[in-house]
């Protein structure tokens, strides 16, 4: 008898094929990079047939001499850093260089491994039984299953219910929380590594090369390109990601989106989608209960979960296996949670990179290097929060912040009320220069439609109307001998009824027939639908419609036919016709701020006929409507025409070439032509100090005002990255900044619900592309909760003092106008006001460097006392006044 390299089975010696495998005796190793199979490792393990290679491991089928079991030996071969020697087998680096790239990988998958062999009581995540080192490189030992990838099982299937995904994924879930609590995050899971075992069971397989990959990947020769499973701060920033459940959180979400839905994930890439949510404030994946036809609970429960779980951000992602398992587990569906947060207004102006800020919020006022000069090039703003405002509100908001808004679009929503912001693309508290554009999503209300006629359509195209209109739908289906196969034979609501968008439809779709034999097509055109109908219930061909269309002929009249008369064709072959809508009426739907082609589609749909013109609009972005010539709700005969303004957004400016200009020139002349900035320098000591040598944007390049370039200036100095403190407490930001040499000016802005005195935002951003020099300045936004304690002591001030009226009347806005001596120091300031006073507004009029003068704009709210209370190091100013009913 003799082993099978290829199974690891017993054979007949007389035999050269295995006949459980096929393989053949002798065969080398595959693709000249593998071990050859019979060699033996470590004195124990016999290698077999190489079972599947990537670009930092091979896997064998291999045979435990002394446990007497098959295994699955994994080793370390990194491709583009390794090869093998023909005289030894053993695994060398290419070169020098690369030596030190593979001893960082065989250190790295020791401590991996290292830490994996203590757990021991894994069922579904492949365990690592031992690990051993050899022929230079670093084997890793795991039970041996036969398996196939879950994509390649699935054949011709293009999707899993969710009940069924549910029950296969949770227990890998909740093992992943066991390997989370010993602090082993994996990274970097791909569709590949969900594989099915011979029992039917799901099981994550060769997770230790994953988490591997993803702990090196700076070091690979082609950057590893993202894939759709790739969280997205792991794909921007690899190493601060590593350590938080949240990456594999996404991974898993995204797997399970793809087999619950059959999507293409083409589009689900997290850079793209960042880009859409950020340009549109719209996905490009849609949500898994709108993709999949079912009224299922358990398939809303699991649709939330999972979309939760496959947010974009972390900030608004489900952090934790534990909580994914349980909003997958529950009885009702989690609340969706948007991928921007609700938060209260904010409108504290910076200074930007002037060395002076003035902040005032409800509460505090932060005061930081007075220095203010009125002449600087330009202000950066704090967004505000704009969702749940009226947009007519929102644009109060925006102007009083000196900033536009744009509409991207709108959703129909049966908790917003109509023309309400529902979401915003640039999270409040960002900071962004004057006059810049931030995009804002509003609600269409409950908008309701004429249900189109669909009787006889494809459902396919039945379906984009559908998805046009915002109705969801169910489907059944029906044996039919008179309506096609995969065409609709009723619906309910029926045809013209009204229907509001978010509505379930209901809707049956023939399976065809079992009839055999020809026909011989009539002349059909002047009948009607309904005599079509009967005579397929005759013995004649079933019927599809290609299109409903307005015209003089009553409804139902068919007025064409794609096959003519006396065509003899395949008994359940269709026949095509184009159906009469008749001249009825139809009230005109809202269409303003949808996409055109979806505008375009509804109108034709329920009959109404357009006509497109554009023109520039500072409102609503390019390619959605703008204007439509006739208001919603009018009455209007069916194929009268609509005419629809197309918005080409706001008029773009033109990228001047800044290269060889002082910074300061180039700065004045981006902001005179309506863009913003971000200085970055970078040591060149043959340019001149402080003279632009690079710019990200190509001269001539046309963008939307308030769009910020990148402008490099040469220096002498030694340069500095420019970290992330997003996130981090504002004392570690500090002290971070302070350490590297750089500056911190720091604002407060407040948030009842989002408070965590933590950094929400800094300028100039995290960016790979931007570094400063030692001085330089760095703007942090820190959000506190209303009557936070929190303070930064930066330095003591001059005499403080507060002019302000003795008396006002309730509902009074006055002056309160404060005066510092600063002496050029950075001052901080803390404010106390009476509850019957609220700041509304602050202006900076600053006579000099060293005198700062705030002008307060204050309502007196109620009648009462009243006290104003400025605090700044050892010095205190107070001013009573009084509030008259």
């Amino acid at each position: 008898m003799k082993f099978c390299m290829g199974c690891m089975e017993q054979y007949e010696d007389e035999y050269r094929i295995c006949p459980r495998c096929g393989y053949i005796e002798g065969s080398k190793a595959e693709n000249d990079i593998g071990i050859v199979p019979g060699s033996i490792l470590a004195d124990r393990y016999i290698v077999g047939r190489m079972l599947n290679w990537d670009d930092a491991h091979i896997s064998y089928i291999g045979w435990d001499a002394l446990a007497e079991k098959k295994v699955r030996l994994q080793e370390l071969f990194v491709s583009g850093v390794c090869m093998r020697s023909e005289h030894n087998g053993r695994v060398e680096a290419i070169n020098s260089d690369k030596a030190v790239i593979f001893s960082k990988y065989k250190n790295k998958l020791i401590e991996l491994a290292d830490k994996l062999t203590k757990v021991t009581d894994l069922e579904y995540i492949e365990s690592i039984e031992s690990y051993f080192e050899a022929s230079n490189t670093v084997y890793v030992v795991s039970d041996y299953f036969e398996t196939e990838e879950l994509s390649r099982m699935m054949g011709s299937e293009k999707s899993i219910s969710p009940k069924k995904l549910r029950k296969r994924f949770v227990p890998i879930l909740n093992e992943i929380d066991k390997l989370h609590e010993l602090g082993y995050f994996i990274g970097m899971i791909r569709e590949k590594n969900i594989v099915v075992t011979r029992t039917g069971g799901f099981l994550l397989k060769e997770h230790i090369w994953a988490c591997l990959e993803s702990r090196t990947r700076s070091e690979s020769s082609d950057g590893s390109p993202s894939e759709y499973t790739f969280p997205y701060e792991f794909v921007k920033d690899p190493e601060s990601a590593l350590n938080s459940p949240s990456i594999d959180v996404y991974s898993i979400a995204a797997i399970m989106y793809r087999f619950a839905t059959g999507a293409d994930m083409s589009k689900a890439d997290c850079l793209d989608r960042a880009a859409s949510l950020k340009k549109k404030h719209k996905d490009n994946i849609k949500p898994i209960d709108k993709l999949i036809d079912s009224s299922d609970t358990i398939d809303h429960v699991f649709s939330n979960a999972v979309m939760n779980a496959f947010n974009v951000y972390p900030d608004y992602r489900t952090p934790d296996m534990e909580r994914f398992v349980e909003e997958l587990s529950a009885e009702k569906p989690a609340e969706r949670r948007r991928q921007y947060k609700k938060v209260t207004p904010l409108w504290a102006k910076i200074l930007i990179p002037a060395a002076a800020v003035g902040v005032v919020t409800a509460g505090t006022l932060f005061v930081i290097n007075m220095k203010m000069k009125t002449s600087a090039p330009a202000l950066e703003v704090t967004v505000p929060g704009f969702q749940r405002k009226n947009i007519d509100e929102a644009r109060k908001m925006a102007e009083k912040s000196n900033l536009k808004l744009i509409v991207n679009g709108k959703e129909y929503s049966k908790t917003d009320s109509e023309n309400t912001v529902i979401s915003q693309s640039v999270d409040p508290g960002e900071l962004v220069f004057e006059n810049s554009f931030i995009g804002v999503t509003l609600s269409a209300g409950e908008e309701k439609y004429p249900m189109p006629m669909l009787e006889g359509m494809e459902f396919g195209k039945a379906q984009q109307i559908l998805d046009n209109m915002g109705l969801f739908y169910t489907t059944y289906e029906e044996q039919s001998v008179t309506v096609a196969k995969g065409c609709i034979i009723s619906h309910t609501p029926e045809a013209n009824e009204n229907v509001t968008a978010g509505e379930k439809i209901q809707i049956v779709i023939s399976s065809g027939s079992d009839r055999e034999g020809t026909v011989v097509v009539d002349d059909v055109v002047g009948s009607t639908y309904d005599d079509l109908i009967a005579q397929a219930e005759q013995g004649g061909p079933p019927v599809e419609v290609t299109s409903y269309v307005p015209s003089d002929l009553p409804a139902g009249t068919i007025i064409s036919q794609s096959q003519p008369s006396g065509t003899e064709q395949d008994i359940n072959e269709p026949l095509q016709v184009e159906v009469s809508m008749g001249r009825g009426s139809v009230a005109v739907p809202d269409v303003t701020y949808l996409e055109e082609d979806k505008a375009v589609a509804i109108l034709n749909t329920i009959g109404i006929a357009t006509e497109i013109s554009n023109r520039d609009d500072d409102n609503v972005s390019e390619g959605l409507v703008s204007e439509q010539g006739i208001e919603a709700g009018e009455i209007i005969e069916l194929g009268s025409s609509v005419t629809l303004v197309i918005s080409n957004g706001p008029e773009k400016v033109k990228v001047p070439d800044t290269v060889g200009m002082k910074i300061k020139d180039a700065k004045e002349l981006l902001v005179k032509i309506g863009l913003g900035y971000i200085i970055s320098y970078k040591t060149d000591k043959e340019s001149k100090e402080d003279t632009v040598i690079e710019q990200s944007e190509k001269p001539d390049t046309m963008l939307v005002p308030g769009e910020k370039i990148i402008i490099t200036a040469a220096t002498s100095k030694e340069t500095i990255a420019v970290p992330d403190f997003k996130g981090k407490k504002v004392d570690e930001a500090r002290k971070e900044i302070e350490k590297l040499g750089l500056k911190a000016v720091i604002f407060d802005i407040q948030d009842p619900v989002a408070g965590k005195d933590e950094v929400v935002s800094q300028s100039p951003p995290a960016d790979k592309d931007v570094k400063l020099r030692k001085g330089d300045v760095i703007s942090i936004v820190v959000c506190t909760k209303e009557g936070s304690k929190t303070k930064i002591d930066f330095g003591e001030i001059g005499e403080i003092k507060i002019d302000a009226p003795s008396t006002v009347k309730a509902g009074d806005v006055f002056d309160v106008v404060i005066t510092l001596d600063t002496g050029g120091r950075t001052v901080f300031l803390d404010s106390d006001f009476s509850a019957n006073l609220e700041i509304i507004d602050t202006e900076a009029e600053d006579p000099d460097e060293n005198i700062l003068v705030r002008r307060l704009k204050v309502k007196a709210l109620e009648g009462g006392a009243a006290k104003i209370s400025i605090s700044g190091g050892s010095k205190e100013a107070e001013f009573d006044l009084t509030v008259l009913e």
